[in-house]
């Protein structure tokens, strides 16, 4: 049996395959550490960076329902502080959708 961690990080690697194939610079944060040592919650999955658009931090899960409310706060905090954009992906059937932590009905572009 495959255990959430190594689902988990299959789901992050695919996605920074895909981002990257669109000219993104893409680091994951492994273990899901990213954010303050401090913090029971750790939301920056995923770090993404290319020239001309405005970085954003990342939290990648399989279903948007499994994202809590202190991720997506801890997400947005962290972001802020960091001038990022704060996102949220998950599976929608076969694709990713990918909106901002903020306000979760505005589709983020990668392209």
């Amino acid at each position: 049996m495959t255990s959430g961690y190594v689902l988990g990080r299959s789901r992050e690697h695919s996605f920074i395959r895909k981002i990257r194939a669109l000219g993104w610079f893409a680091m994951r944060s492994v273990g899901s550490k990213g954010g303050d040592p401090k913090m029971k919650v750790k939301p920056v999955d995923i770090v993404a960076l290319r020239s001309g658009w405005e970085p954003r931090f990342v939290q990648i899960s399989k279903r948007k329902r499994q994202i809590t409310r202190a991720e997506i706060r801890e997400l947005v905090r962290l972001a802020e502080q960091a001038g990022c954009t704060p996102v949220l992906i998950y599976k929608d059937g076969l694709r990713f959708a990918s909106v901002d932590a903020r306000d979760q009905k505005k589709r983020i572009d990668w392209k």
